[in-house]
């Protein structure tokens, strides 16, 4: 039976780096057995976003001709077929807080296959920083009030996505078996020397000097860009002047620079806190480690208070980055 890794997040855990690692080093993983489809991806996306929108799992933008899902079933099946590999590997990071129907839905359509999901968790407060950066660029006049903390309560009262990890995992292993489960911490000292290497170890994979490592995508801003862009989120404008002026503020941020928080460290630790028995029952449970122990990362004590900006500066962030590449008057 061929055996095919389910990809399914959570979102920041890497996942379009590994997705753009595993469409870049499609040739060569096939080389060595190892299928990443083109059935069920969608144009201009290395995930398998198709398979999640005609599943009804949809987050994503669908396009119009999504096919059914035994049509994609059928389409897969012969793609597998012909590669002659014996290994899939399928990834959307929308799958990771599904429903109980939509998961056994997935079981369905990947029937025949002997299935393990892959799932990447990352620490609550890095994740909710890194779910803050990215959702103030995407979400215009944002449900949530102004600031990181009421984005947090949002989150965390609405339940979408899930950052219950324990709840969500085990849904998944409620239709899949708790043995079918790969669970693996993001964090930078346990996946080295990189994602990627990470998730080929953790399906059982050898890496390969043949692949290629594609750039650092989805660069990190800084709080003061952060906070900028959280005010054009709140601002009148056109959908795609926001866009523009978002990608100018990215653009003109500095390269590699140092990682700053947007969360006070009080606050970090104590999200770190309230989910500690979550990890302790996830590493006991799925990384058979006894000492409860999921992420080995110190809590933090020690970092200064995030800095705090006027509309007059946050303006003239906005316009530094509008005008950067203009000619001096």
């Amino acid at each position: 039976m061929t055996r095919l890794i389910l990809h399914i997040g959570y979102n920041k855990t890497g996942t379009t780096s590994l997705q753009a690692f595993f469409a870049a080093n499609a040739a060569a993983l096939r080389a060595n057995g190892i299928l990443y489809p083109e059935t069920g991806r969608i144009p201009g996306r290395n995930a398998h976003y198709g398979i999640n929108l005609a599943l009804g799992i949809a987050d994503a933008a669908r396009p119009a001709d999504i096919p059914r899902p035994t049509g994609l079933q059928a389409a897969l099946a012969a793609e597998v077929a012909a590669s002659g590999c014996t290994t899939v590997i399928i990834s959307s990071e929308f799958l990771v807080t599904s429903s109980q129907a939509d998961i056994a839905a997935v079981k369905t359509f990947f029937a025949g296959y002997d299935v393990r999901i892959l799932c990447y968790l990352r620490r609550h407060d890095h994740a909710f920083e890194s779910a803050y950066a990215q959702s103030i660029k995407t979400t215009p006049q944002p449900p949530w009030m102004t600031g990181i903390e009421s984005f947090i309560l949002f989150h965390m009262g609405t339940g979408r996505p899930s950052y219950d990890y324990a709840a969500v995992l085990h849904h998944w292993a409620h239709h899949f078996g708790r043995d079918a489960l790969i669970v693996r911490p993001y964090e930078a000292a346990q996946n080295q020397p990189d994602i990627h290497a990470d998730f080929l170890a953790a399906s059982g994979l050898p890496d390969h000097p043949d692949y290629t490592r594609p750039r650092p995508l989805n660069p990190s801003i800084s709080p003061r860009t952060a906070a900028a862009i959280a005010l054009l989120g709140r601002a009148a404008l056109p959908e795609a002047t926001r866009k523009t002026v978002i990608a100018r503020l990215v653009a003109a941020e500095p390269r590699d620079i140092p990682r700053q928080h947007t969360l006070a460290a009080p606050l970090r630790a104590a999200l770190v806190r309230r989910y500690q028995p979550i990890y302790r029952t996830i590493a006991r449970t799925y990384l058979a480690r006894p000492d409860g122990i999921l992420f080995t990362e110190p809590l933090p004590t020690t970092d200064p208070a995030p800095q705090t900006w006027s509309d007059t500066d946050l303006i003239e962030t906005i316009l530094a980055a509008l005008t950067r590449h203009l000619p001096s008057p």
